[in-house]
């Protein structure tokens, strides 16, 4: 039997030493950059605390994969978050494959001039610090090292936000107390003789030995530290392939778990010379501009996933991971699928959705830009875009599409393009029924933002102001969801919180119009309204009726009857634009699964469930613990939250793989988790604090899991 023996493999890299202070300067001087396949920079402050103080106590700093580029680089690159680009256009000598989020960490904090840049994975804006150290503890033995380091919240250009801090930019306030910034670490030896002249001048004062003494020792002990640190950098050589730096991109970064389908996506096309990242700015910012920034949140998953799904609509793939998308592909969709996102927008903005907050799911909108990428000039079509409308409204108030796969959106688009083309509708459009009490029932989610925004499309007016919605919310800037039945009210009148809390019970109103009505009754702040905007009860009345309630029924403070009133309002806009049916009930044994869905899918053990944000949280109680059960899903962030340890949960919970995320973004709990309260576990969960109101038995009654009977 013969065979073809595999070749000896080459010796493609090796292993070189170089000092922290070395590599900082190449950092800075753009001979060693990023390669454009990496992720964005997303290390917390803890993170980088911890790698000062490692460095202080000289244990390990990790070990870097670099390629060198032999001023040919293979692929695309960038500078370090923090690095000024080289204006001459230098090209690096070295581009980091791995190791981006601690030498990015070591360089803000030890050697930019700029303040460090603070990302949140979870999302929101950036925040800015700076460090310094304070000499006098950092050398004592008995207190940990980052007791000593001082950690300064500042603006994007370094100015502190504590303006009546001290001030730890002043040489004479950082040699007087001690105080060193440690970004100058490099150059404490000229800031040492600074101090040293300082005390000079100062001889008398009683701290000067207590801090020439900490400084002398910071010299010989912190600042050595620092000095002698050495890094143990595995070097990749100019020959290695560009397939062989993919496969070790892939399987390092997969393996830990660190890394998104889409980065792997990056170092699948890159052998081909692909910049996948170039693509991606390109359509962020495409969306920011192009869509009034009503689509700045979608992903460079859900960009992928459309480019993924127009590939199978149009040559009849099954496609089933962007993963799978092979270049030439996506190559051939990036195009029309940025077109499409454009157009989706157009549409959206049609149906009176002028703001992120009343978006559809993500999923639904990734299936209206893949429809219209797929229909090029026919999605500007009137019956197109009357027939995608009536779809998507179907899809929200039925809550249908939760997740993409053999069931979801993307299964059903032929179907929906079978329809647009005069074939049958789609299921979710054919088979479209809701009962009055699912309507009545909800308190959020993409039924609530669907009637908001069905509210402006019937050209609904402000209460006090009597300007239309829509322009009221341009001369606002933004808006709110408020109760017209105000909570105060009626938590002081007994009427219970599923009902004052319905979407029967929400519309849209200014701010000033909110502040006028504030706990007051309606009979009375009606009158109000009148005497502050100087107009008559005719004209408030009409307002009123606007949104779809009965004034003289509100006026007389009936909440039932305002209720009643409002749910015919809102059967009837179903009705007309969704051409489905709203019945009285749903059949008997499909009732409780409709005013509480979720525990059909509760796992075994469960007895509480809790369910906002699209977050759902099954728990059990042991004694006096509490446990969240696999199977429960977290929302795609946790942005409400303002407790950090919450947020620090999540994210451990990730990076360990004990959450999974979803097609839709969402996050799937795969192991059982022990919680401290079940206020934690919603926090974690959805980014609020129920504080045991929200929770459910399993038998949808309203439920307190700390005075509960435990299992």
């Amino acid at each position: 039997m013969s065979y073809k023996r595999r070749e000896t493999p080459k010796q493609n890299k090796e292993m070189r030493t170089l000092s922290l202070f070395d590599l900082l300067a190449d950092i800075k001087r753009s001979e060693v950059q990023l390669a454009n396949l990496q992720r964005e920079w997303c290390w917390p402050i803890e993170n980088i605390l911890a790698l000062v103080e490692s460095i202080i106590e000289n244990q390990l700093f990790g070990n870097p994969v670099f390629y060198e580029t032999a001023g040919r680089p293979k692929i695309a690159y960038r500078t370090l978050e923090g690095v000024d680009p080289d204006p001459s256009g230098l090209v690096p000598s070295y581009l980091i494959l791995d190791g981006q989020q601690r030498l990015t960490a070591a360089y803000q904090a030890l050697a930019s001039e700029r303040p460090i840049k603070i990302v949140k994975k979870t999302g929101g804006r950036a925040h800015y610090c700076r460090l310094f150290i304070d000499v006098i503890k950092v050398v004592r033995a008995d207190i940990p090292v980052l007791e000593s380091i001082i950690v300064v919240a500042t603006d994007h250009t370094g100015r502190p936000l504590n303006r009546n801090g001290p001030d730890y930019d002043s040489l004479e306030y950082q040699y007087r107390h001690g105080v060193f910034p440690l970004n100058k670490i490099s150059e404490f030896p000229a800031w040492q003789r600074g101090a040293q002249e300082f005390w000079t001048q100062n001889f008398t004062d009683d701290n000067r030995a207590l801090v020439l003494t900490s400084m002398s020792d910071f010299g010989e002990v912190v600042y050595q530290a620092f000095r002698s640190c050495t890094i143990f950098v595995n070097i990749m050589k100019h020959t290695v392939t560009l397939a062989e730096i993919a496969k070790y991109y892939e399987k390092s970064n997969s393996i830990a778990l660190r890394l998104t389908s889409f980065h792997l996506l990056i170092a699948r096309y890159f052998p081909s010379g692909y910049d996948l990242a170039k693509d991606w700015a390109a359509f962020k910012e495409r969306m920011k501009k192009d869509t009034h920034g009503l689509l700045s949140t979608i992903t460079d998953k859900q960009m992928m996933h459309a480019n993924m799904v127009v590939s199978n609509l149009r040559d009849g793939h099954s496609f089933k991971d962007i993963l799978d998308l092979p270049l030439e592909n996506y190559q051939a969709t990036k195009s029309a699928v940025v077109d499409g996102f454009i157009e989706a927008s157009r549409l959206l903005i049609e149906l009176c959705v002028y703001k992120n907050r009343l978006l559809p799911q993500t999923i639904l909108v990734t299936g209206v830009a893949a429809i219209f990428a797929v229909l090029g000039q026919r999605s500007k079509d009137v019956t197109t875009r009357r027939k995608v409308s009536r779809w998507l409204h179907c899809c929200m108030i039925g809550a249908v599409h939760r997740k993409n796969g053999g069931t979801g959106v993307a299964a059903e688009l032929p179907d929906l393009l079978d329809w647009i083309n005069g074939g049958r509708a789609p299921a979710s459009v054919r088979d479209f029924v809701i009962s009055k009490g699912a309507i009545a029932s909800t308190k959020s989610g993409p039924l609530l933002d669907y009637l908001m925004a069905a509210n402006l499309r019937a050209r609904a007016r402000d209460f006090g102001t009597d300007n239309e919605m829509t322009v009221q919310l341009l001369l606002d800037g933004k808006f709110d969801i408020h109760h017209v039945v105000p909570k105060a009210y009626c938590v002081k009148e007994g009427i219970p919180e599923e009902k004052y809390d319905s979407v029967l019970n929400k519309t849209i109103l200014s701010t000033k119009t909110n502040g006028i009505i504030s706990g007051n009754a309606p009979s009375s702040y009606l009158v109000n309204l009148e005497q502050r905007f100087g107009t008559s009860a005719a004209e408030v009345d009409a307002t009123i009726a606007s949104h779809g309630f009965d004034p003289a029924l509100l006026r007389a403070d009936d909440f039932e009857g305002s209720m009643d009133a409002r749910l015919d309002y809102y059967c009837k806009i179903i009705e007309a634009e969704t051409g489905g049916l709203v019945v009285e009930a749903i059949a008997e044994d499909e009732v409780d699964s409709s005013q509480f869905g979720d525990a059909i899918d509760a796992p075994e053990g469960t007895q509480f469930i809790a369910a906002a944000r699209g977050a759902v949280a099954y728990m059990k109680r042991d004694g006096d613990q509490f446990f969240v059960l696999k199977g429960s899903i977290a929302s795609s962030d946790c942005q409400p939250s303002t407790d950090t340890c919450y947020l620090q949960r999540r994210e451990e919970l990730i990076d360990n793989g004990v959450f999974v995320q979803m097609t839709d973004d969402r996050w799937c709990l795969e192991q059982d988790i022990d919680v401290a309260s079940p206020s934690a576990a919603f926090s974690i969960f959805a980014g609020q604090k129920p504080n045991g109101k929200g929770w459910k038995d399993i038998d949808g009654t309203q439920v307190n899991p700390l005075t509960a009977k435990a299992a």
